[in-house]
């Protein structure tokens, strides 16, 4: 009994790793993007353009239709940030009207614009 038990440990220890691209099956498109604007992990996402400190322009993929409309969602990877996203052309991404979102991160304590990582995803 115990050698069966100590085979089926080492076997759930030698499984291979789920793949990365698993990561956000059911969503359109996702990012995520390290503090200096650098593509992490994506599916979806045509680029991401760091303008500023906490200013990022992301480029969605064609085939993700992003307007006004569409749902989007940000999470700022630290807790004592905050985020604010916008799918709609400003001036922010160079009035860019198509398949563009504009995530400004902040410092939580007094609203500071700051480089923060974060999540990025259209479901």
């Amino acid at each position: 009994m115990r050698l069966g038990v100590g085979l089926m440990a080492a076997a759930a220890i030698m499984a291979p790793a789920t793949a990365h691209a698993a990561d956000a099956p059911y969503a359109q498109a996702y990012a995520i993007v390290a503090a200096d604007g650098t593509l992490q992990s994506s599916k979806n996402i045509a680029s991401v353009t760091k303008y500023d400190t906490g200013k990022y322009c992301i480029a969605v993929d064609p085939s993700v239709t992003v307007t006004s409309s569409t749902p989007i969602q940000a999470t700022a990877r630290s807790g004592s940030r905050t985020i604010s996203a916008y799918n709609w052309p400003n001036t922010e991404c160079n009035n860019k009207a198509t398949n563009t979102v504009t995530v400004f991160t902040f410092r939580a304590s007094d609203g500071t614009r700051v480089d923060t990582q974060f999540y990025l995803t259209i479901p």
